[in-house]
């Protein structure tokens, strides 16, 4: 039997025209568009298909759009074609969607949590100069080697918050310390092997600096009923497999302030056939192809590639019963 894993994309992966295609032919997207503009008096289709790529971006617009986009491609999934995933995970802000395809929370307590999220990282940023870099072709042990060389670093709490592979990540903290580590790693005498790239604070600080954040975020968990799962989730922050609400609940407080350990959700896949990344994140399907070459993996953001899977499984379940029988 075929055994697939879903992951749902995260932040970086939006654009403005994501799922529109979907959107005119479905009612179910629809609906989705519908009641997220209901609970947050948002017009998620001009969001999502009317918007320019700035408005997009922004942390609120971006983790709102991609979790009602997910989370509707998931359901319309499932209707067209019922399969039962080994697991679900999400990328970053995508575990959210996760959450909602294994049903431990509802689609309006994921907006809900997502925007109260949303607002307090928004109003951290305005009143703290922190940065992202994505650095390529050097190990976490190296770069904390770099790290304890450079004068007075070590006061702007940069942290390593995403780790993707064994030399690829990014390090997040005050901007004042990535620009002076940003300036250290481009002498090219020195580091002329490392990629340097700085991204959007949207992809996630996820460190102590997020402690406040963290705080408002508790405050109003008590507002969401997160019930057991009725699928396995694989957590961003170690690679847990979570089965019951009260570790969902904890994941994803967990989530804003530690590392993302992407290496270790991917050590899940190794008994798995198909990956299907849910949204629009043609690099998560990239990376997940680099570590595992010989799986089958397809990104479902079009009409055209959710067709692509109901081909692709349909054939895998006429094979398996031509082998029973």
């Amino acid at each position: 039997m075929n055994k697939i894993a879903v992951l749902f994309s995260g932040y970086g992966s939006q654009y403005v025209g994501m799922g529109k295609d979907i959107y005119d032919e479905s009612r179910t997207m629809q609906e989705f568009f519908e009641e997220a503009a209901n609970c947050l008096d948002i017009n998620f289709v001009k969001l999502c298909f009317a918007s320019s790529d700035s408005e997009l971006r922004q942390i609120r617009n971006a983790y709102l759009a991609l979790f009602t986009v997910n989370s509707a491609l998931y359901t319309i999934l499932q209707e067209e074609i019922s399969f039962t995933p080994e697991f679900v995970s999400g990328m970053g802000v995508g575990e959210y969607s996760a959450l909602f395809a294994a049903r431990s929370i509802t689609f309006p307590d994921g907006l809900y949590l997502l925007n109260i999220y949303a607002q307090a990282f928004e109003e951290l940023l305005l009143t703290h100069r922190l940065g992202i870099l994505q650095l390529l072709s050097i190990s976490v042990s190296d770069l904390k080697k770099i790290i304890a060389q450079i004068p007075n670093l070590s006061q702007h709490q940069l942290t390593v918050s995403h780790i993707i592979d064994n030399d690829s990540f990014f390090i997040s903290g005050h901007q004042e310390g990535i620009i002076q580590l940003r300036e250290f790693l481009s002498d090219k005498n020195n580091f002329k092997n490392v990629a340097i790239e700085e991204i959007d604070e949207g992809y996630g600080i996820n460190s102590p600096i997020m402690e406040n954040v963290l705080e408002y975020v508790k405050g109003h968990l008590h507002q969401v009923d997160f019930k057991d799962l009725i699928l396995p989730l694989i957590n961003t922050v170690d690679g847990a497999c979570i089965k019951k609400g009260e570790s969902a609940k904890y994941s994803i407080m967990r989530q804003i302030n530690e590392p993302t350990l992407w290496n270790q959700v991917m050590e899940n896949f190794v008994g798995i056939d198909t990956i299907l990344v849910i949204g629009p994140d043609h690099d998560l399907a990239e990376t997940v192809s680099r570590v595992y070459p010989d799986k089958k993996i397809m990104v479902i953001s079009k009409r055209s590639e959710i067709e692509e899977f109901k081909k692709a499984y349909m054939q895998g379940v006429a094979e398996d019963v031509d082998k029973q029988e």
